[in-house]
């Protein structure tokens, strides 16, 4: 199952979008930032017209700020709860004979939010995917969007926050204790994209402040140790460009021709 999550940055792309669904052969896809002003079944329309069905989910509130649509049936994939930023769907898995919980969010932009208020709504957030979880009594669980937030931030990498960390061998310890309690980890594989690849983030901003990355990972997925079985880090993907079509500017950042984000496309073997 192959997913794609693009902050649009509410521009109009739907002729780029469906071209990478065509191309990288997607079955969930996802998208924040969409155009206020045109309904979302117009980019089904787009897909139906270059021959692929996709169906739209409507979502249960304005408050679910990522619109989703599938190549499997409606009946495969369930709202289930949203709140500000962050929504809840369960999707079907024949493999696991299990509803897997997918998690969407777009949270609040450094812009408008510090640091130490964003590390504050990671615990929010971690309490409402808490309570998914324990409704379903299982952690076959993806969180997949737009953080705001680098891998490396509080609110990524507290316990009570996300708890996404990098390793893999930790994550798959499932927990860990911390003053007589349990947190459970998120498996963070985004991590490996820092550094000197093509791109270092899925967003760039040149800031005349101090201290400036240049780069961000806001785009992610993390992952419950309980999927890391079916995740395959080598199919994770930040995308620069849809066939011939760069994605990039012609100095390497991200051009906002098309969005001030890069998508990325990650797959669950289930």
């Amino acid at each position: 199952m192959r997913f794609l999550f693009w902050n649009i940055c509410k521009n109009n792309i739907f002729k780029e979008i469906a071209s990478l669904v065509i191309i990288k052969d997607i079955d969930v896809l996802l998208i924040a930032e969409f155009p206020t002003n045109i309904d979302p079944k117009e980019l089904r329309n787009e897909l139906l017209c270059r021959g692929v069905r996709f169906d739209y989910i409507s979502p249960y509130s304005p408050k679910d700020k990522v619109r989703v649509y599938t190549r499997f049936r409606k009946s495969l994939i369930t709202n289930i709860q949203d709140e500000s930023g962050v929504s809840a769907k369960s999707i079907y898995s024949p493999i696991l004979k299990n509803k897997v919980i997918l998690i969407t969010c777009h949270l609040p932009s450094k812009i408008s939010k510090s640091d130490m208020n964003q590390s504050e709504l990671s615990s929010d957030v971690r309490d409402f995917i808490l309570r998914v979880e324990n409704r379903f009594n299982h952690q076959y669980t993806v969180v997949c969007g737009d953080f705001n937030m680098n891998p490396f931030d509080e609110g990524l990498i507290k316990a009570k926050g996300f708890h996404a960390i990098m390793n893999k061998k930790i994550a798959l310890k499932g927990k860990r204790k911390i003053n007589d309690k349990d947190y459970s980890f998120f498996y963070n594989p985004m991590w490996g994209f820092l550094g000197n690849g093509v791109v270092s983030g899925t967003m760039y901003y040149n800031s005349s402040d101090h201290i400036n990355y240049f780069w961000h990972m806001y785009d992610q997925v993390l992952l419950r140790p309980e999927l890391i079985p079916f995740f395959d880090d080598k199919e994770l993907e930040i995308v620069t460009n849809i066939g011939s079509e760069n994605l990039l500017s012609d100095i390497g950042i991200v051009n906002k021709k098309y969005s001030d984000h890069l998508p990325i496309i990650f797959t669950l073997k289930i």
